[in-house]
């Protein structure tokens, strides 16, 4: 055999063999294909399976550590509740609220008239100016010389719990107060106040502008007096604790000396205070009375007092002793319908 037919020979056969392993390689590559879709579908199916479980076992997991958790509290409190002096720790807790007193101070807006009011830590309304940036004292500052009793105030603004702001100035500087029971006012420019009511007193547990101490402690009243937003009328609070038994606190029982305090306060199933409003209009000089009760004439509870924007309607609401019903009621100041 010639070297030409040689080489024609051995190039045939390595031709041939070469075209034998390019099939070989792409069956290969065929078969990797398939065995990597199947087990993709099989993992699929696994994780249909079993997710569903894993969920569950996820969830239970959560809900017995939530349980462990309230055990532990609740064994906690109970421990807490067994330990030496724990009454005392709870007197002391209630105490804690009046061993300071905050700088905030109590601001209101008026927009119309470009003023604003705010008391002082001596309990006088001081009134500030937004065009010259002044500050200058309200004929709230004159009632301490006539008498007043001050305001008992906590956070440098707002009255002590349960009680209310014992006055109220008009937008004109007309300045109400409450004391020995009964309502005033006080005109701008006059020294003496005019005594608008007379039959408040301690005897008959009748009182004027204020309220309640379930008021303050239950329904966050801390309002008693309101003026119009003319300042022709004054709306207040009348209160008869006759039927209503004394409850007895001792106080400051960190000091030295303690005190008694006496508060009218109707247990479950004891009689409620009987509460009117009653409003004064300063132009006419004549108060009305406001029969604020329901039909049945149940205990019921009369707050969030205020005056529509005109001041022609006097705004409370109303509620059921049990405070699961309320009415939204409106009067007229002038003939008390």
């Amino acid at each position: 055999m010639s070297r030409i037919e040689k080489r024609s020979f051995v190039s045939r056969s390595l031709g041939r063999r070469d075209d034998g392993q390019g099939q070989h390689t792409q069956h290969q590559g065929e078969f990797n294909t398939l065995i990597q879709q199947k087990k993709t579908q099989i993992l699929r199916v696994w994780l249909n399976c079993t997710m569903p479980f894993v969920v569950r076992s996820v969830r239970l997991l959560g809900v017995v550590t939530s349980l462990l958790s309230v055990g532990v509290v609740a064994c906690a409190q109970e421990t807490l509740q067994s330990m030496p002096r724990y009454d005392r720790y709870q007197r002391v807790a209630r105490e804690m609220g009046s061993t300071y007193k905050s700088g905030a101070v109590a601001f209101s807006w008026d927009k119309s008239s470009g003023f604003g009011t705010f008391t002082d830590k001596e309990g006088k309304l001081i009134r500030f100016d937004a065009k010259d940036g002044k500050l200058s004292p309200t004929e709230a500052a004159a009632t301490a010389e006539a008498g007043a009793r001050p305001a008992r105030r906590r956070g440098g603004g707002a009255p002590q719990r349960g009680r209310q702001n014992d006055q109220a100035a008009s937008k004109d500087d007309w300045l109400a107060f409450a004391k020995d029971r009964n309502v005033f006012v006080k005109p701008k420019g006059v020294e003496e106040p005019i005594q608008i009511t007379k039959d408040g007193s301690a005897e008959k547990r009748i009182k004027y502008g204020t309220a309640s101490w379930v008021y303050g402690e239950e329904l966050g009243v801390s309002d008693a007096m309101w003026w119009s937003p003319d300042g022709q009328y004054l709306a207040f609070y009348r209160f008869d604790e006759s039927e209503v038994k004394d409850f007895f606190l001792a106080m400051n029982q960190t000091q030295v000396q303690t005190a008694l305090d006496q508060e009218p306060y109707p247990k479950a199933g004891a009689p409620n205070p009987k509460v009117n409003l009653l409003v004064y209009n300063r132009n006419t000089k004549q108060l009305t009375t406001i029969n604020c009760g329901p039909a049945d004439g149940i205990g019921h509870y009369v707050y969030d007092v205020r005056w529509s924007p005109k001041g022609d309607e006097l705004l409370f609401n109303r509620t059921n002793r049990k405070q699961n019903e309320i009415d939204v009621c409106s009067v007229d100041p002038q003939s008390s319908k």
